[in-house]
């Protein structure tokens, strides 16, 4: 099953993209993979993403990013992604090792009322309702 999928946009910045990284690895909740999108195509963060790999229990990958800019990499890593879900991390930031469970249970909650009042309406179409189905 799909689950989440964190995308990471960065640029030259190899020791906070490895703490970013590192604050994924220690999530409560796995995701199912992560997409670093690299503008700068450097070596450094290719060797962040192939030690990163090599300790985590899901997908790692590298995507490259020629036209460079952070809006153009987290919509390449959007587009790359699997998930049924994608959470975008700055490569300056981290994460606090409950976030992405919290993220999916409040999104899980918020989805239940959206799909309450959905059906209640009956001009609603097959193409806006939604199922979410994560493991938590």
């Amino acid at each position: 099953m799909p689950g989440i999928s964190v995308v990471i946009p960065t640029h030259l910045r190899p020791a906070l993209l490895q703490e970013a990284i590192d604050s994924v690895l220690a999530q409560t909740l796995p995701p199912s993979e992560i997409v670093v999108v690299d503008d700068a195509d450097d070596r450094d963060t290719k060797d962040v993403v192939a030690r990163s790999s090599q300790a985590a229990s899901f997908a790692i990958r590298h995507v490259a990013n020629a036209a460079g800019g952070v809006c153009h990499s987290r919509n390449i890593g959007a587009s790359a992604a699997t998930g049924a879900w994608v959470a975008m991390l700055d490569d300056d930031d981290t994460w606090a090792p409950s976030f992405s469970r919290t993220l999916a249970i409040d999104s899980m909650q918020a989805a239940q009322i959206w799909r309450s009042v959905d059906s209640s309406d009956t001009r609603a179409s097959s193409s806006r309702r939604c199922d979410f189905n994560l493991t938590i």
